[in-house]
């Protein structure tokens, strides 16, 4: 069975080409740089003094600030992936969302989904919280933490409506 994104908006979106001002954009170029392993196109999604938390269960929490160190950690990541031929797809649902006076503040979960030649497809849950604000006209990601979900979680939470912004 093919997963349909969670963006409702997302097919209609990427054909007519979104701008910037919108707060689902970096959620989409996240999404693209995942498919492509392209850390810098990801690494644009963060404000230059962007904070990313990693949360997750069995690891050591770790934590980078700033859109250079971000760049790097998932260029590591998105290199191993390439060598091991293995594919990367990420959906989010945002599950609620606050606007605060210098952006909005989202909540919601993502599933990972890694594809590996030798072992076949498995899928990794996670929840995140995310501070987007403008810069540059362009919404980013100021904070983004986030940390081990469950299935269950995932598939238990409504995304919000596609809200006119």
């Amino acid at each position: 069975m093919q997963q349909i994104p969670f963006f409702c908006f997302y097919f209609f979106v990427v054909s007519v080409g979104l701008t910037a001002q919108r707060p689902e954009q970096p959620y989409l170029q996240f999404s693209s740089a995942y498919k492509i392993l392209d850390a810098e196109l990801l690494a644009n999604t963060y404000t230059q003094n962007a904070t990313l938390i990693n949360v997750y269960n069995g690891h050591e929490p770790i934590s980078f600030r700033g859109k250079a160190t971000i760049q790097q950690f998932f260029e590591e990541r998105f290199e191993s992936a390439k060598k091991e031929a293995k594919t990367l797809e990420i959906t989010f649902k945002i599950s609620s969302r606050q606007k605060v006076d210098e952006g909005y503040l989202d909540n919601g979960f993502y599933l990972l989904k890694v594809s590996d030649p030798q072992t076949g497809t498995s899928q990794r849950f996670g929840k995140f919280s995310i501070v987007l604000q403008m810069e540059s006209g362009v919404w980013k990601f100021a904070v983004d933490t986030n940390a081990s979900a469950t299935q269950k979680e995932f598939e238990s939470a409504v995304p919000i409506e596609n809200e006119k912004n």
